[in-house]
C-alpha cells in the first residue's frame, strides 16, 4: 500500500542522504586539494576557481539536507 511504501521510505531516507553527503565531500574535497596542489605550480589556477567548488560544495551539502521525501509516482 502507499502507507507502506512511504514509511519504508522514510526509513531508508537518513541513510540514503548520509551516503550521498559523505561522497559528495569526498569528491569535492578531493578536487579541491587537487586544485590547490595544482595552483602551487600552475598559476592560471585562480582563487575563485577553489573558491567556486567550496561554494558549489556548501550549497549541495545544505541541499541535502533540507531534502525531504516525495512520492512522485507510484505504480
Amino acid at each position: 500500500s502507499l502507507q507502506k511504501a512511504q514509511l519504508c521510505a522514510e526509513k531508508r531516507l537518513p541513510s540514503l542522504i548520509q551516503g550521498a553527503l559523505k561522497r559528495l565531500s569526498s569528491e569535492a574535497d578531493h578536487e579541491i586539494a587537487r586544485l590547490k596542489a595544482l595552483q602551487k605550480i600552475n598559476s592560471s589556477v585562480s582563487d575563485a576557481e577553489i573558491q567556486a567548488w567550496m561554494s558549489k560544495k556548501d550549497t549541495l551539502t545544505a541541499a541535502f539536507k533540507a531534502e525531504s521525501l516525495r512520492l512522485d509516482c507510484i505504480r
